[in-house]
């Protein structure tokens, strides 16, 4: 594979206006020349908006949504994928049902197995601004509810407040103070109506302008959206190779030690026994398990991460890449 493909998780909850920011963001990266591919998972097993994606290279994941439950049938299917697509997307677009958490797909999507292969861009959440306060009222909504909308706000470095043009200024007030209370205080908030925010200006929210392409063509087409660009918001994902061994206690405590919101870790690591085993980080606790993996590596994900501190606490990377591409 020339280069990793960059990777766009569109989250939100059920009829927030995922199918229609992913809509348009497949017709603005077609326009560009650019070459996408989507990811999309449904309940049922039937896809009923298959027809929607004609022409583009598609992987459906049915009966259920992209999360634990199925994060290893996603990596699966990527897998699949990317090994027997004879043209390989430059771009990659995957949303989640309704019901989805998306740390669990950018778990799938940061697996040591894509290391060279996927470069994860963004998440970008699409709220329901006309909904939310009944979706967060402990009154008019199930506690699931509450919990999986928090879940997708908290791990999204965008949001997008779909439908503002639905609910009053008042309302709208009332909907921005709740989600601040939530929000990761590094994310970008940004009000849509129908979903129209165009590919090129996530990217610009990413920092990321000007994503690796083959033969991209200049987009022709004008943009009269009035949207604030000069905040980026991007995870920052930082994969390199550790120089040193590691006890579990010395790895979770280095991991805990360090300053700005680390979300996930994972990868691969020499243990003191000199045997190479994977871990997975999160919440505070760190797990391990066997691999056959050869070569250790070492993937943080989160906000605000301190390179610096990075490779003093984990005892020197050799490499470091910012998810951003910055």
């Amino acid at each position: 594979m020339a280069h990793a493909i960059d990777v766009y998780i569109i989250s939100g909850f059920l009829g927030s206006g995922k199918t229609t920011l992913l809509l348009n963001w497949l017709e603005d990266a077609k326009r560009e020349g650019l070459t996408p591919g989507v990811v999309v998972n449904e309940w049922g097993d039937v896809h009923v908006e298959s027809d929607m994606y004609t022409g583009t290279k598609t992987v459906e994941l049915l009966n259920g949504c992209i999360c634990c439950t199925i994060q290893d049938d996603l990596k699966t299917e990527l897998a699949n994928f990317l090994s027997t697509t004879e043209t390989v997307p430059d771009v990659l677009f995957i949303e989640g049902t309704g019901v989805a958490d998306p740390l669990e797909v950018v778990d799938a999507v940061t697996d040591p197995a894509f290391y060279d292969k996927l470069q994860l861009q963004l998440v970008a959440t699409v709220i329901d601004s006309a909904r939310y306060l009944e979706f967060q009222s402990r009154l008019h909504s199930a506690k699931d509810v509450r919990q999986m909308l928090t879940q997708q706000i908290e791990a999204a470095p965008l949001l997008l407040l779909n439908k503002v043009d639905l609910i009053s200024e008042k309302q709208k007030a009332k909907v921005h103070k709740k989600l601040s209370a939530v929000k990761q205080s590094e994310a970008v908030v940004l009000e849509t109506e129908q979903a129209s925010f165009s590919f090129q200006e996530a990217r610009a929210v990413t920092g990321n302008a000007a994503p690796a392409k083959r033969h991209a063509k200049a987009c022709s087409h004008d943009h009269d959206h009035d949207h604030d660009h000069h905040h980026h918001a991007h995870f920052d994902m930082h994969s390199f190779v550790p120089e040193t061994t590691f006890s579990s206690q010395e790895l979770q405590k280095s991991l805990t030690h360090l300053s700005g919101t680390l979300l996930r870790a994972k990868g691969v690591v020499e243990t003191d026994e000199g045997k190479l085993v994977q871990f997975q980080w999160s919440g505070g606790d760190v797990m391990f398990r066997e691999t056959t993996q050869t070569m250790p590596r070492i993937v943080l994900i989160g906000f605000g991460l301190d390179e610096a501190q990075i490779q003093s606490e984990l005892s020197g990377a050799s490499t470091s890449v910012n998810a951003s591409g910055e």
